[in-house]
């Protein structure tokens, strides 16, 4: 009977420890969600024809015509770090493998020298969207693309957490419809 109660009580313990465990990025408690869109400055043919958007950059005003379509959207966003480099904090988009492959298949070297544009919403509409640029021969190496946000540096903490968590939770949603 001894032997019963204490094999019971390890499998109830283990049960409860393992129904408890959560991934190291779902410990962070309560977060803002946030989405980020990438979306390529469009080129002179297509400005002509109507299918752009001005995105203005909100630190330096500078003005750029996107393509009305995303490049990438939240989905297609594993993992955001932010990065310390000698210039300030970069983010760092992990792009799921397919979304990294299809933009290598479609871009072209023309494209290379035209601006990577990210714009990050909220639901909260009073929120502004952060906004930055950088030409994609920079910003996109290895599965992963590199922004500077047009930002305080005291923000980047917090916008990288809660984009990284919110990435987090739509991979989670996607994986449980499969």
């Amino acid at each position: 009977m001894r032997k019963f109660l204490l094999f019971l009580s390890l499998v109830t313990t283990t049960v409860f420890f393992t129904g408890c465990q959560t991934g190291p990025r779902s410990q962070r408690g309560d977060f803002e969600p946030l989405y980020a869109k990438f979306y390529l400055e469009a080129p002179d043919d297509t400005r002509m024809r109507g299918r752009t958007e001005t995105v203005t950059l909100p630190i330096s005003d500078v003005q750029i015509d996107v393509d009305v379509r995303a490049v990438f959207v939240e989905w297609d966003i594993t993992e955001v770090e932010l990065v310390e480099t000698r210039d300030g904090p970069v983010f760092a988009f992990r792009l799921t493998r397919d979304a990294a492959r299809d933009f290598m298949r479609d871009i072209r070297e023309r494209d290379r020298q035209r601006r990577l544009v990210t714009v990050i919403s909220s639901d909260n509409p009073s929120v502004r969207p952060i906004v930055g640029a950088a030409p994609v021969a920079r910003a996109f190496s290895g599965g992963i693309v590199y922004m500077y946000l047009e930002i305080s540096d005291e923000r980047a903490a917090e916008v990288a957490r809660n984009l990284d968590l919110t990435s987090e939770a739509i991979q989670r949603e996607i994986s449980g419809r499969r």
